[in-house]
């Protein structure tokens, strides 16, 4: 019996039904586990991956499955950190760290070196690299110069403003006399810890000063000599002065002589007291009563009597 058209398209209809049904499965699932994901138990399809019950990790155990006893990491205290230098303490079982440490930030021109964590600063404020002009370090324009009598306040960090001057500038130093050389050029140390050379130019002896301060009225450009390695500073002009620790005051362009500079103020300060006298250390046999005399340099001054016992025997010029 031959099949029409529609019996074929209905035969085919039938056959495609009853495979999908047969391929259709109701699935049975069996939950992931540690070893397997989730499966079915009636035909094995899978859905995701195996799946750990973890614990978290804590102060004796890290984190871990507890069903397999798979750990992952380490164990986990929780630190409380109470500042940067002192040894971190577990609140939880008391077992301590190591101190957590500084994370310093560098200091700048208006602030010290400071620690980002707790804020503890070590050392000072730079400051600025000049205290006229635009400072090297943080490039603002500084003005923070003071002035004396017109003279301007000045330090070795001053010295680089200085040079940018168009001519040589009033200054004002103050510092600690370390030598007088035997043209009576006189050695500063400033604040800052540096070198000047003062040109005096005087036949002053001056040498009972080395160790005490001075005041220095003169003008400078602030570059360093090639002949002293310092900053040397001028004394010219008629109103540049030293001012000494005992209050005298040496103008060098007024007073060209030890006798003025002497008579200005009424005694040789050399001599320092009655029975004091002068003997040489580059040597000579004669103690003086000034410590010009013969030209000495550097003399030491002891008294008469334990300089006639040391052999020395009265001048004859200053006496």
């Amino acid at each position: 019996m031959s099949l029409n058209k529609k019996s074929i398209v209905f035969l085919l209809l039938f056959v495609l039904l009853i495979t999908c049904l047969a391929g259709c499965c109701d699935h049975v699932w069996v939950e992931a586990n540690c070893e397997s994901p989730k499966t079915c138990s009636e035909c094995g399809a899978t859905q995701g991956d195996a799946v750990h019950n973890w614990v978290e990790a804590n102060c004796q155990s890290p984190k871990t499955c507890s069903e397999c006893g798979v750990t992952e990491g380490d164990v986990s205290h929780s630190f409380e950190v109470a500042n940067c230098t002192d040894s971190v303490v577990c609140s939880i079982c008391g077992v301590t760290g190591d101190p957590v440490g500084h994370n310093w930030k560098d200091g700048s021109c208006a602030e010290p070196k400071r620690c980002e964590k707790c804020g503890t600063t070590d050392g000072e404020a730079l400051g600025h690299s000049t205290r006229y002009g635009k400072c090297s370090r943080c490039e603002k324009t500084v003005d923070e110069l003071a002035y004396k009598d017109g003279f301007a306040v000045v330090t070795y960090k001053d010295t680089a403003w200085m040079q940018e001057q168009e001519d040589f500038v009033d200054v004002y130093v103050i510092g600690t006399i370390t030598d007088i050389d035997k043209m009576n050029r006189v050695t500063i140390i400033d604040s800052d810890g540096e070198k000047w050379t003062v040109g005096v130019g005087t036949s002053c002896d001056l040498s009972s000063y080395i160790g005490t301060e001075c005041e220095v009225y003169g003008f400078s450009s602030g570059g360093i000599s090639s002949q002293y390695d310092t900053p040397l500073i001028n004394m010219d002009h008629e109103n540049n002065r030293v001012i000494f620790i005992d209050g005298k005051t040496l103008y060098p362009e007024k007073h060209d002589t030890w006798k003025q500079f002497e008579d200005k103020y009424e005694g040789n300060f050399n001599q320092g007291g009655q029975g004091k006298v002068w003997i040489p250390t580059d040597g000579g046999t004669k103690y003086h009563s000034k410590a010009t005399c013969s030209g000495m340099y550097n003399p030491e001054q002891v008294t008469e009597e334990e300089a006639i016992n040391r052999g020395y025997s009265k001048c004859g010029k200053c006496w």
